[in-house]
């Protein structure tokens, strides 16, 4: 395995151990803030952290997929981080008003 190869493994595994304990935070603290922001915001990064592990079983699962597997994971990936900025701005749409 190449150095870069490694360090890319390394970064993502990083990025998902800050997204898991990212989202644990906005659970545990959105059970005590109950706002309409605080809710959009808990779902926004749950979909930040299943387009991080979408990334991880297709790096250490699947290893690179091509053809209609590749479509397949893309889409996963591009859908759930469409969810996490739209849920980032529904949050703060609702915290402006």
């Amino acid at each position: 395995m190449s150095t870069d190869f490694l360090l890319w493994q390394w970064s993502l595994i990083t990025q998902l151990v800050s997204g898991a304990m990212i989202c644990g935070f906005f659970l545990i603290f959105g059970r005590d803030v109950r706002t309409a922001e605080m809710r959009a915001w808990t779902l926004a990064w749950i979909a930040n952290f299943a387009a991080l592990l979408v990334t991880f079983f297709d790096v250490y699962w699947v290893d690179g997929t091509t053809g209609p597997a590749f479509a397949a994971v893309s889409a996963g990936y591009v859908a759930a981080k469409a969810l996490f900025v739209i849920g980032i701005l529904e949050g703060l749409q609702l915290a402006i008003d």
